[in-house]
């Protein structure tokens, strides 16, 4: 089931990878980013909009629509 791949599975790059390596754990799934709170990603040091980019397409090659924006994250961490 691609949910249970592992983070260290996906083609991202390198910067993208180990971002969310730091934040979800070596043994993070494509699962436990989707169910993460929007504005994590956004406050992750070093994960920018390119490595957000990135994973997005990522996720849109192996089927996953992940339609968040950059600017939505903004927003999200705004309300918190």
């Amino acid at each position: 089931m691609i949910n249970r791949m592992k983070i260290d599975e996906l083609h991202l790059t390198t910067r993208a990878r180990k971002c969310l390596l730091k934040e979800f754990g070596n043994d993070a799934t494509i699962a436990d980013i989707l169910n993460a709170r929007n504005w994590i990603m956004r406050t992750m040091p070093h994960f920018g909009r390119k490595s957000y980019d990135d994973l997005k397409q990522v996720l849109r090659d192996l089927g996953i629509d992940y339609n968040q924006t950059w600017d939505d994250l903004r927003r999200a961490r705004k309300e918190q």
